[in-house]
């Protein structure tokens, strides 16, 4: 399919491609599971894998935090803050968001769905009365830009 065609409509490729599995898969849950702790070792380890994904993507700079049982472990940069300076970025450093907001919204409505606070076929005014009241509610599916 032509590539923005893609882009629109992957949540449902990914949905079709992932109910596309060999008979008898069964999917791997966490469901239960304690996470490993953030030890040294473990953030050396995840530390390298940022480094190097952002070089093989070409990705210019990186920061990331890392957050167990409510304390931040982690919190710093890879890569060039500004591709003109070789300085780093770091937890404090600023990024443009871009369209990532999308994905958060899409995990904070599936955590109120998991809580039974809403459904996908909640409307939004239902929530957000005063988002509109002259065009049809869409459903809470939509918020997440799909």
């Amino acid at each position: 399919m032509d590539e923005a065609v893609a882009e629109k409509r992957a949540a449902q490729v990914a949905l079709i491609m992932g109910r596309l599995l060999p008979k008898g898969y069964q999917r791997e849950s966490f469901a239960g599971k304690s996470a490993n702790p953030l030890d040294a070792k473990r953030i050396a380890r995840l530390s390298r894998f940022v480094e190097e994904g952002q070089k093989k993507l070409g990705i210019p700079g990186v920061s990331i935090g890392l957050i167990q049982d409510g304390k931040v472990v982690f919190a710093d940069g890879f890569g060039k803050r500004d591709l003109a300076r070789a300085e780093k970025p770091d937890a404090d450093t600023l990024y443009m968001i871009a369209s990532n907001t999308k994905a958060m919204t899409t995990l904070m409505l599936a955590k109120l769905v998991d809580e039974g606070k809403l459904t996908w076929d909640t409307p939004v005014t239902t929530v957000l009365p005063r988002s509109s009241s002259a065009t049809p509610t869409p459903p809470a599916a939509s918020w997440c830009g799909t």
